[in-house]
């Protein structure tokens, strides 16, 4: 059927699996078996060989296998005194050792746990020699106190000038940004008096140019006005003479006592034709509709705006001038004050990039000051350990040799007298003078 497994081939596929792993156990167990012989082979050679060697042995039972115990004489007066001060004098060293391994543990001292075992490699020197590597032992350290505390003053100085300086510049940089700021604004304001200034200065002169283009103006109408009243004036004098002489001659207008001698009268072709002579329709100089008081108030009105028309004249030109004069000196001044303020700024400017150009390499200083106290780290303030530290522990690995020499010297002391002694120790034989401090 389509889609069903075939039994067969499962039944194939699953003796094939079987049989590879029967194959590979097989193998499997034929290498082990091949090992197995060889190493059951090899034992067996191995301990033929020992039971050949035990019977080789066999044949010379009875030897000793360990050295003799020969007893020792009993040592002279003089040995057994040397002796005894050995024994008391071997304890103290190893006591000595103890305390300085114990302190080299305790803090940890690599170069007091390094001489700690050049001096266990050298615990069958005489004792000058130990206590010479003791004395050198303790000179290093003096000497490198020393030269630390040579260096540390070294440092704090170094330090000091630093921060003095870096002080020092922090303080001058902050002075010149006031003054910085000072110029900046005194600056600012010269700039803007300079505008305010020059901006008066185009405004007097706008004003100059326009007083005066008025004033000509002004000048021209009251030439204008003068001569008009003047034309006008003469005018009516000259109408005003005509029309009298005319009335005068009718008889309306009474002649003068000169003009009579001067003129004569004339009478008329038939003066009896007429009962009077005729003068006219109207008094001349009746007020106010006389012809010729008319005239004459006319002429009197053209003389009055004459008169106020030079007065007006001769007021505007005198307040011209005076403003002229005024904004002449007002715009001189501005113009001078703009000068001076612009040769003010101009001073101020280079004053201002002087100042920033020494801001800026004080700046430059205190950059470099704060990079030099940096490189100071590594040398004088950074590390595991202060100087008080290393300084304290170095006094306690001085304090802790200083020890070690005492317990030795007072094992001196106690043997009391000068003695040589011979040790045998691990095969080797050593001459330690031992003498009696004082």
């Amino acid at each position: 059927m389509c889609g069903s497994e075939d039994p067969k081939n499962n039944a194939e596929n699953e003796l094939k699996v079987d049989s590879e792993t029967l194959s590979e156990t097989t193998s499997g167990c034929t290498t082990k078996t091949e090992e197995w012989e060889t190493r059951s082979k090899t034992r067996a050679s191995e301990l033929e060989a020992i039971s050949v060697a035990i019977g080789i042995l066999s044949k010379v039972t009875g030897v000793r296998t360990e050295a003799p115990s020969n007893p020792v004489p009993p040592p002279a007066p003089t040995e057994a005194s040397a002796a005894a001060s050995f024994l008391q004098i071997a304890d103290p060293r190893e006591k000595a050792l103890t305390l300085l391994r114990n302190k080299a543990k305790t803090m940890k001292s690599k170069q007091l746990a390094r001489m700690v075992q050049e001096l266990s490699s050298h615990m069958d020197d005489p004792f000058s020699e130990v206590n010479n590597m003791i004395e050198k032992m303790i000179f290093r350290l003096q000497q490198e106190q020393t030269d630390e505390d040579n260096h540390k003053h070294w440092c704090d100085q170094e330090i000091s000038q630093t921060n003095t300086s870096r002080t020092q510049k922090e303080e001058k940089i902050e002075e010149l940004d006031t003054k910085i700021e000072g110029l900046s604004t005194s600056i600012q304001k010269l700039t803007m008096d300079i505008e305010a200034a020059d901006e008066m200065v185009a405004k007097i002169t706008s004003f100059m140019e326009e007083a005066t283009e008025i004033r000509t103006v002004g000048k021209e109408e009251n030439a204008k006005a003068l001569k008009d009243a003047q034309d006008a004036q003469t005018a009516i004098a000259n109408a005003n003479a005509v029309i009298t002489a005319h009335y005068k001659e009718s008889g309306m207008v009474a002649k003068e006592a000169w003009e009579f001698v001067q003129r004569g009268v004339e009478l008329p072709e038939s003066p009896a034709t007429w009962e009077a002579g005729y003068t006219g329709v109207a008094d001349p100089k009746d007020q106010p509709g006389g012809i010729i008081t008319v005239l004459e108030t006319v002429a009197s009105d053209f003389a009055t705006m004459e008169a106020e028309t030079k007065a007006q004249e001769a007021e505007d030109q005198k307040a011209y001038e005076e403003s002229i004069k005024e904004s002449t000196i007002e715009k001189a001044e501005r113009a001078k004050e703009s000068e001076v303020k612009n040769a003010e700024r101009g001073r101020q400017v280079n004053k201002l990039d002087a100042t920033k150009k020494q801001r800026k390499h004080t700046s430059d200083e205190l950059e470099a000051v704060n990079q030099y106290y940096k490189d100071l780290g590594p040398a004088c303030y950074e590390g595991d350990s202060t100087y008080e530290e290393r300084k304290a522990a170095r006094d306690s690995e001085i304090g802790a040799l200083h020890e070690a020499e005492e317990i030795l010297a007072k094992a001196f002391e106690e043997s009391g007298e000068e003695a040589t002694m011979m040790v045998a120790k691990k095969g080797k034989k050593f001459l330690a003078p031992v003498k009696k401090s004082h």
